[in-house]
């Protein structure tokens, strides 16, 4: 999805992170957006804890889960950076809780 400068708001994007995603977009640039599910979150962060023995939050999961995913909005993007924050706020036990709870669905 795209948002232009006349709607530069999106609904609720936090459900297992409060700092999972934000409601307001620039005005300066064009913004494109990917909408990546809880679950897909949460496993992004545990397979980049696999894959690199770096815990990190769902928020920074939402993140890797589009290059996991490779979603259609990244296709034909040349480069990608994708900046790895800390996963103070999530333990191990919580992102296997959330998976747990969030494949049962």
């Amino acid at each position: 999805m795209s948002f232009s400068q006349q709607n530069r708001e999106c609904g609720d994007v936090a459900r297992c992170s409060p700092s999972l995603g934000a409601r307001l977009f620039t005005r300066q640039y064009h913004i494109d957006c990917a909408v990546v599910s809880d679950l897909q979150a949460v496993d992004a962060s545990l397979r980049f804890l696999d894959d690199h023995r770096i815990m990190v939050e769902p928020a920074c999961g939402a993140s890797l889960a589009a290059i996991y995913e490779n979603l259609e909005q990244i296709h034909g993007w040349v480069n990608i950076v994708v900046i790895v924050c800390g996963g103070i706020t999530s333990t191990l036990h919580q992102l296997e809780a959330w998976k747990h709870d969030l494949s049962n669905k």
